[in-house]
């Protein structure tokens, strides 16, 4: 039941948070579900920024405006096949019309973003 609710609230919530050890905020991610898995990119090219934290800590909170998930993040290694799934659920998420959410739903497409996508997995299954 617990991982249900992760994964519909994945699909659903367009700008959930992360709280990353010992990064100092939440800061607001930009995530999908594809196929079961949780994915998530970083828009900025901060190189002090949630990214960066996952690499030193790969232990983080996620939190939706429902619920919080203790997550762990682990840079995915590249895959056409699955890029090009990731890719097609960032345009559909956040939409196909001119406006904020759906410009930077394509951008995310773009390689500088692909190279920093996360795989997000539950620490705790149970509900």
């Amino acid at each position: 039941m617990y991982m249900k609710h992760f994964l519909r609230d994945a699909k659903v919530e367009k700008m959930p948070k992360i709280n990353i050890g010992d990064y100092k905020h939440d800061a607001d991610i930009w995530l999908v579900n594809v196929e079961g898995r949780v994915f998530c990119r970083q828009f900025s090219s901060n190189k002090q920024g949630w990214y960066a934290a996952f690499q030193s800590n790969s232990d983080a909170i996620l939190k939706f405006p429902s619920r919080q998930y203790h997550v762990t993040g682990t840079p995915l290694v590249f895959s056409a096949e699955l890029s090009k799934a990731i890719n097609h659920e960032y345009r559909r998420k956040y939409g196909f019309k001119l406006s904020p959410l759906a410009i930077v739903g394509w951008l995310m497409t773009r390689k500088k973003h692909v190279s920093k996508t996360i795989e997000l997995k539950l620490v705790n299954s149970e509900g």
